[in-house]
Protein backbone atom coordinates (compact mmCIF):
# COMPACT_ATOMS: atom_id res chain seq x y z
CA UNK A 1 0.00 0.00 0.00
CA UNK A 2 1.41 3.74 -0.92
CA UNK A 3 1.92 5.85 1.87
CA UNK A 4 -0.87 8.75 1.61
CA UNK A 5 1.48 12.34 1.52
CA UNK A 6 -1.28 14.71 1.46
CA UNK A 7 -0.82 17.88 2.69
CA UNK A 8 3.13 17.16 3.05
CA UNK A 9 6.35 19.00 1.99
CA UNK A 10 6.15 15.91 -0.10
CA UNK A 11 2.65 16.84 -2.14
CA UNK A 12 3.91 20.39 -2.55
CA UNK A 13 7.11 19.30 -3.90
CA UNK A 14 4.93 16.93 -6.90
CA UNK A 15 2.89 19.51 -7.11
CA UNK A 16 5.51 22.32 -8.06
CA UNK A 17 7.09 19.69 -9.91
CA UNK A 18 4.38 18.32 -12.01
CA UNK A 19 2.88 21.79 -12.82
CA UNK A 20 6.29 22.53 -14.17
CA UNK A 21 7.44 25.21 -12.11
CA UNK A 22 10.77 25.97 -10.48
CA UNK A 23 10.15 27.95 -7.67
CA UNK A 24 13.06 30.05 -7.76
CA UNK A 25 13.07 30.45 -11.86
CA UNK A 26 9.88 30.16 -12.66
CA UNK A 27 10.77 28.38 -15.64
CA UNK A 28 9.25 25.72 -17.25
CA UNK A 29 10.14 22.11 -15.95
CA UNK A 30 8.70 18.13 -16.65
CA UNK A 31 5.06 17.25 -17.10
CA UNK A 32 2.95 15.07 -14.77
CA UNK A 33 3.91 12.19 -16.78
CA UNK A 34 7.39 12.61 -16.54
CA UNK A 35 7.03 13.65 -12.62
CA UNK A 36 5.21 10.17 -12.12
CA UNK A 37 7.60 8.12 -13.85
CA UNK A 38 10.94 9.26 -12.40
CA UNK A 39 8.98 8.88 -8.84
CA UNK A 40 7.52 5.66 -9.86
CA UNK A 41 3.86 6.35 -9.73
CA UNK A 42 0.60 6.47 -11.32
CA UNK A 43 -0.09 10.14 -13.68
CA UNK A 44 -3.43 9.43 -11.70
CA UNK A 45 -1.43 9.52 -7.95
CA UNK A 46 0.04 12.62 -9.21
CA UNK A 47 -2.72 14.31 -10.00
CA UNK A 48 -4.46 13.85 -7.56
CA UNK A 49 -2.16 15.18 -5.03
CA UNK A 50 -2.22 18.33 -7.50
CA UNK A 51 -5.24 18.36 -6.63
CA UNK A 52 -5.26 18.40 -2.86
CA UNK A 53 -2.24 20.57 -3.07
CA UNK A 54 -3.99 22.89 -5.17
CA UNK A 55 -6.85 22.97 -2.92
CA UNK A 56 -4.44 22.80 0.28
CA UNK A 57 -2.84 26.09 -0.96
CA UNK A 58 -6.30 27.52 -0.98
CA UNK A 59 -6.22 28.50 -4.55
CA UNK A 60 -10.10 29.18 -4.81
CA UNK A 61 -11.42 30.78 -1.61
CA UNK A 62 -14.40 29.09 -2.38
CA UNK A 63 -13.16 25.95 -3.41
CA UNK A 64 -13.46 22.56 -1.21
CA UNK A 65 -12.30 22.41 1.88
CA UNK A 66 -8.38 22.24 2.38
CA UNK A 67 -7.12 18.99 4.45
CA UNK A 68 -6.49 21.08 7.60
CA UNK A 69 -10.17 22.21 7.41
CA UNK A 70 -11.98 18.64 6.60
CA UNK A 71 -9.39 17.41 9.80
CA UNK A 72 -10.75 20.37 11.96
CA UNK A 73 -15.01 19.60 10.62
CA UNK A 74 -14.20 15.78 11.60
CA UNK A 75 -12.55 16.55 14.86
CA UNK A 76 -15.71 18.64 15.88
CA UNK A 77 -18.26 16.06 14.28
CA UNK A 78 -16.05 13.57 17.12
CA UNK A 79 -15.95 16.29 19.66
CA UNK A 80 -20.23 16.78 19.02
CA UNK A 81 -21.04 12.99 19.35
CA UNK A 82 -19.20 12.87 22.56
CA UNK A 83 -20.71 16.11 24.42
CA UNK A 84 -24.54 14.64 22.80
CA UNK A 85 -23.57 11.34 24.36
CA UNK A 86 -22.76 12.64 27.87
CA UNK A 87 -25.66 14.95 28.01
CA UNK A 88 -28.31 12.23 26.65
CA UNK A 89 -26.63 9.59 29.58
CA UNK A 90 -27.70 12.39 31.93
CA UNK A 91 -31.54 12.38 30.65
Amino acid sequence: MMEDIHGTKEATEIHTRAQGRDRASGTSGKSIGQVAKGLDLTETAVRAWVKRADIDEKRDPNGPQTSEERAEVTRLGRELKTVTMKTRGRS
